[in-house]
């Protein structure tokens, strides 16, 4: 998934929302090893990403948000999840999703 923020000709799409419209497949290829990479701004778009990952978690999983972030946490812990970030400025964010 790559949300091209804002590139010529195309639509206003930032990554959190398509991580919301794809909320169950996201989830499902995490669940199966899929390792998730993101990178852009640390100060808004890291943390909306991380929202809507603990928003797709709780959703499918019906789980509370603190159980989305453990389960987050573990993510990073193993290695599975990992951020490329920088304060401030607006820089498009990217996402990457390997299975």
């Amino acid at each position: 998934m790559i949300g091209p923020a804002r590139m010529e000709g195309q639509r206003l799409c930032y990554v959190q929302h398509l991580m919301e419209r794809h909320a169950e497949d996201l989830i499902r290829l995490l669940d199966s090893g899929a390792r998730l990479y993101i990178c852009g701004d640390g100060s808004r778009m890291a943390p909306e990403v991380e929202a809507a990952l603990r928003k797709a978690y709780s959703q499918v999983y019906k789980k509370d948000d603190l159980e989305a972030a453990d389960w987050l946490h573990r993510l990073e812990q193993d290695g599975r999840y990992a951020k490329d970030v920088w304060a401030g400025g607006h820089v498009p964010a990217s996402l990457e999703l390997i299975t």
